[in-house]
This record gives C-alpha cells, structure tokens and sequence, in this order.
C-alpha cells in the first residue's frame, strides 16, 4: 500500500499532472443550478482523467495564479480546504485515494487499493458510495475549528456555508 500523509507536496508518490481544465462552458451558472440534482445510480463507466482533473478545480483549483485565488474559499489562501479523490476505475490511475494539489493541478497517491467498500461502511452501507467511479472527500481542520467552536464532545463540525451579501 502506497502511502502519503503529507500534504505540502513534499515525498511519497509523484505527482501526477492533470489535463487543464475548462474554464468557460456554454451553460450559465443560472441553468446548472437549475439542472442539479443528486443522484443515487450511476453508469459503471469510469471517469476519464480529464473529468476528475475538472472535478478536481471545481473543488479547489486555483483561478488567478498571481494571487493564489481559488474556486472555493479558502481564508486568502491561509486556510485551503483538502481534497481527495477516491478513484476507482480511472484510466491510467490505480484506484486508491489521491489528494488534489492545486498550485500544481495534479494528484498525488496518498493510499492505493480498491477502499470503496471500506469508505461504503463508514457511510451506513450507502450503496451508491459504492457505485461512484469518483467519490470527493472534503476535509479541514477539523479538530481547531470544533475547538474554536467550542462544540461538545463528540459532535463534529462537516460543512462551513459562509453566507452574506457582496461588499
């Protein structure tokens, strides 16, 4: 088993560098959003590596290179969210766990093996889990900001949804 803890870039497996991804589309932002739905059944087909590359920036790419801005918040680059892909079926990639490495648009193999069904079980037997050729985990630091919180023991923060008007 592949391992790479690290998440500076520093060690473990190469990179692995990514197509690059689209960054003008032909459907408004108006009409994705109408069109999104989740879905719980997906083809066995696996994703090719120029979809996960554009899964990838979507989550957390960066979007001007001079200032190291993403597409997702990230505090001005002081607080990035992490974002690992559990891969399955991907061509040219052994599946496994990969984390995204935006400044350089690639991945890296953190862990390597068929984890599905492990993943699947943390999830209370999710099936659909599973079935997705990719499965996006997205993490922070998880321990300080339920500190910072001051929540209970045992409760867990999963998701920050900042919301406010433009300034």
């Amino acid at each position: 088993m592949t391992v790479d803890d690290r998440t500076d870039g520093a060690g473990g497996a190469p990179l692995i560098a990514l197509p690059e991804p689209a960054r003008t589309g032909a459907v408004s932002m108006e009409e994705t959003l109408t069109r999104r739905r989740s879905l719980r059944a997906f083809a066995p087909d696996p994703m090719s590596l120029q979809d996960v590359g554009q899964l990838a920036w979507a989550a957390q790419g960066i979007t001007d290179a001079s200032t190291g801005y993403r597409t997702a918040p990230s505090a001005g680059g002081t607080l990035p969210i992490e974002v690992d892909l559990l891969l399955h079926g991907a061509p040219g990639l052994e599946d496994g766990v990969y984390r995204y490495h935006p400044a350089e648009h690639a991945l890296r193999l953190r862990r390597s093996g068929d984890l599905r069904e492990a993943v699947t079980a943390s999830t209370m037997n999710q099936g659909f889990v599973r079935d997705a050729p990719v499965v996006v985990v997205v993490a922070f630091r998880e321990a300080e900001l339920a500190a910072a919180l001051q929540l209970a023991e045992g409760e867990r923060p999963v998701y920050l949804m900042p919301v406010g008007r433009a300034g």
